[in-house]
């Protein structure tokens, strides 16, 4: 059964920032396989002139929560973290909205730079930790698919702009590369990554038939924040009708879209006071 209750906040800042859930928000996260970061357009309406002075001058940072839940007092997942990068305000007849564009950790991989010298035989995992750990704020989460035997047989140096280097290395041994919500990940080239497979059906919030794409399949869905990139769906159309929200009922049609697919990008739609509130999912064709 999927949770049936909306729900999204906003926090700005860290210790001393705010948080935000009874304004209306509108949001746009686009995720995508591409190693460069996710990138977040958020509206806030009627912001009061405090916080939109904070969010022009102070706060760096942004995080937004949203998805469905089992009851008015449960905390939704986050869908993005990252940099805030432009703040617009503009007036709308009678409502003030603050537009936020934000990226996941843009500066950092725009920015930074490393610079070490590797003895003769340093495993490459251990060079690929090395350089990914120089993106601040940015921990290491699992580096798959990287071969532990490989390593250089003499000592070398690298120095350079992390995420050319990072490229650099993703290209010469077969593997690629991410950050999301602040955590460095590896697997190898064109396969998925070791989460438990998402079955996107009529149940779990399929909203419309799957549309069949040369590489693969794009499927319409209820706001999940356990989409992400590079993780196995596996889309079953057999049930032919769904109840969004206990209100209207859809029906499917079974197509040849059903099977197992690697998330290529998903992006995440949603108004709080509005309609919208569903993943496009972008899907290639998975073994």
């Amino acid at each position: 059964m999927f949770e049936y209750l909306r729900a999204c906040q906003v926090v700005a800042g860290t210790a001393t920032g705010i948080r935000i859930n009874l304004l209306r928000f509108k949001f746009k996260v686009v995720n995508s396989i591409k190693s460069y970061p996710s990138a977040l357009t958020l509206e806030i309406y009627n912001l009061n002139r405090s916080e939109q002075t904070r969010f022009e001058k102070e706060f760096t940072r942004i995080f937004v929560f949203a998805g469905y839940v089992y009851s008015p007092t449960a905390q939704p997942k986050m869908i993005f973290s990252g940099n805030i990068k432009n703040v617009v305000f503009r007036k709308d007849s009678t409502e003030v909205i603050t537009t936020i564009y934000a990226g996941d950790y843009e500066e950092q991989y725009k920015n930074t730079v490393f610079s070490r010298t590797f003895q003769g035989k340093t495993p490459i995992r251990s060079v690929i930790s090395s350089v990914a750990s120089s993106f601040p704020g940015v921990v290491i989460g699992r580096l798959d698919g990287l071969d532990s035997s490989s390593s250089a047989i003499r000592g070398f140096t690298e120095s350079g702009k992390t995420s050319t280097i990072l490229d650099k290395y993703a290209k010469s041994n077969n593997f690629e590369w991410w950050l999301r919500n602040g955590v460095f990940n590896t697997t190898a080239k064109k396969t998925a990554t070791s989460e438990t497979v998402i079955v996107v059906k009529s149940e779990t919030g399929l909203l419309d038939a799957p549309e069949v794409t040369e590489s693969g399949v794009n499927v319409k869905t209820l706001l999940n924040a356990d989409y992400f990139p590079r993780r196995r769906v596996k889309i079953d159309t057999s049930q032919s009708r769904i109840n969004i929200q206990e209100a209207t009922i859809v029906r499917i049609p079974r197509t040849k879209g059903n099977g197992v697919f690697r998330i290529e990008q998903v992006t995440h739609t949603g108004d709080t006071r509005g309609d919208q509130w569903n993943s496009l999912v972008e899907c290639s064709f998975f073994n």
